[in-house]
Parts: structure tokens; C-alpha cells; sequence
């Protein structure tokens, strides 16, 4: 049975919490994830990740098959395959960035059905 589109915003954070909890993002330093929910200042995604990064970061978008192939060979593989259909369903557009050098915060947005942008973020240190 296919997963249906919750109804409310806080309906599709709680699905996404549930889906990432006690998931860990594997880099130098291994970090949670988080939910988030943002009213959008308009149609880009990109845009309200700038608004809510560091002043001044660099924000690049990575393709969403590039960071969930990355997460292939972690202990949590399958788990990470299962947060991917999760976000899938939960959100149109699902996109990734990625947010400075080293210190990294990480952003999986997409649209909720409320049009508002919800999400995953995890941050990821690579020196």
C-alpha cells in the first residue's frame, strides 16, 4: 500500500521524525536529524535555506541520488533507503543542500501539501 500525503504540516513533521529517529548522519562527527517547518518567502526552496543558513555561507545544492547513494554503505543503509521514500511521500520536490565548508548543515526540503517547506536537517563536519 502506498504511503498517503498527510493532511497538515504537523502531520508530515511527525512522519519524518519518526522516520529519522535515532538515525544518525555518518561524517567526522555522526549527528542527528532534526524536523523543520518554514512559512516560504516564495517558489524556490533555495531562498529560504539562504535565509535560514549562516550569513554569509556558501549553499550548494546536491542531487538527492548523489547523498542517499552516499549513505549505501553505511551500517544504516536500508534505514537511510527507507527515510528517502518516507521524505518522498511526505513532500513534492524534495531537494538537498548543503550549507558552508567543513562545519556543514545539511537541508532535505520539499513542499508539504500546506505549501509550506518542511524538512531534515543534520549537520556533517569534513575537514
Amino acid at each position: 500500500m502506498a504511503d498517503q500525503k498527510p493532511d497538515t504540516p504537523d502531520q508530515a513533521l511527525e512522519l519524518l521524525r519518526k522516520a529519522s529517529e535515532g538515525l544518525m548522519y555518518p561524517s567526522e562527527s555522526e549527528a542527528p536529524f532534526d524536523v523543520f517547518r518554514w512559512k516560504p518567502s516564495g517558489p524556490d526552496s533555495l531562498k529560504d535555506v539562504q535565509a535560514h543558513a549562516k550569513k554569509g555561507a556558501a549553499v550548494q545544492e546536491q542531487p538527492v541520488d548523489e547523498f542517499f547513494n552516499e549513505l549505501q554503505e553505511s551500517e544504516d543503509a536500508q534505514r537511510f533507503a527507507e527515510l528517502r521514500r518516507k521524505l518522498e511521500s511526505v513532500v513534492s520536490g524534495l531537494k538537498v543542500y548543503r550549507v558552508g565548508k567543513i562545519n556543514i548543515d545539511v537541508y532535505l526540503v520539499g513542499k508539504a501539501g500546506s505549501g509550506d517547506w518542511v524538512g531534515l536537517h543534520t549537520s556533517s563536519v569534513e575537514t
